[in-house]
Order: structure tokens, then C-alpha cells, then sequence
């Protein structure tokens, strides 16, 4: 695979393109329209013109400008250095989505006991009480056609 190829494929992947299809999919057929819900940040992202719709002339134009913005020297490819702020920026909504999940409150800070919240969900799955989450607290299936 040539450079130009390499660069492509790694910067498609990165901006969820093999799986956007399938969100993108789900998200016009459910009616969201951009609206909200997961992958609607892509969504917006690449649908250049506002209509809804998502073309393929779009995606490889948001790559393409994408590849021009990060690539720093202008060499036509984009080093680790010059990747990692293009990651930054698409990741960004996923962050800012799980800031927002632990932020209960909603006051913009997370505190301690919001940040231990998901632990006390993983407390509550221990169901044997021995202070780890294994193997011994499955869900009994005794009753489903199984052996003890």
C-alpha cells in the first residue's frame, strides 16, 4: 500500500467513517436529522451542505480539507506529531459527552463523588461480597436448562 493510500485509510478510519455509515444509517432512520444521539457529532461533521444527507463527495472532502489543515510542513502526509491534534479534535464531542455523563449536576465541574459514581455501580455487581467483580458473581442460570 502507498503512502497516499496509507494516509487515507488511517485518516478515514479515524474520522469513523467505516462504522459512521452504520450510525449514520441508524440515526436518519430513527429521524433524528442531526438532532442528537450517538454519532450525530460525524454527522454534522460531514454533511457539508445541511441537507441530511451524507454523500460520499462529502466525506472525502472533510478528509481531504482535514489532511490539508493538520499537515503542518506540507508534505502531503501527516506525521504522529501532526495526527495527534486532528485525533483531539474528533474525539473531542466523545469527551465532552463523557465529561457531561459524570458532570451530574451539571455545574461544568466533577467532583469526587461524581467521579466515583461509576464505581458504586460496579459495587453493586458484586454480589458475593468478597470486594471483587469475577467470575463468582454471575447471574445464577440454575432454572435455565444449566448444571450448577
Amino acid at each position: 500500500m502507498n503512502t497516499r493510500k496509507r494516509i487515507s485509510v488511517a485518516v478515514l478510519a479515524l474520522a469513523g467513517l467505516a462504522t459512521g455509515a452504520a450510525v449514520a444509517k441508524d440515526v436518519m432512520d430513527r429521524g433524528d436529522r442531526h438532532g442528537g444521539g450517538r454519532g450525530h457529532h460525524l454527522l454534522r461533521a460531514l454533511d457539508a451542505d445541511g441537507d441530511h444527507v451524507v454523500t460520499i463527495e462529502e466525506a472525502r472532502g472533510l478528509q481531504l480539507e482535514r489532511l490539508a489543515r493538520f499537515d503542518a510542513d506540507g508534505d502531503g502526509s501527516l506525521s504522529l506529531d501532526e495526527f495527534a491534534p486532528l485525533f483531539a479534535e474528533v474525539a473531542r464531542p466523545r469527551m465532552v459527552d463523557a465529561f457531561q455523563h459524570l458532570d451530574a449536576d451539571g455545574d461544568g465541574d466533577v467532583t469526587e463523588a461524581e467521579m466515583l459514581t461509576p464505581i458504586a455501580k460496579l459495587t453493586r455487581m458484586d454480589r458475593d461480597g468478597d470486594g471483587d467483580v469475577d467470575r463468582d458473581d454471575r447471574p445464577s442460570r440454575r432454572g435455565k436448562g444449566e448444571r450448577p
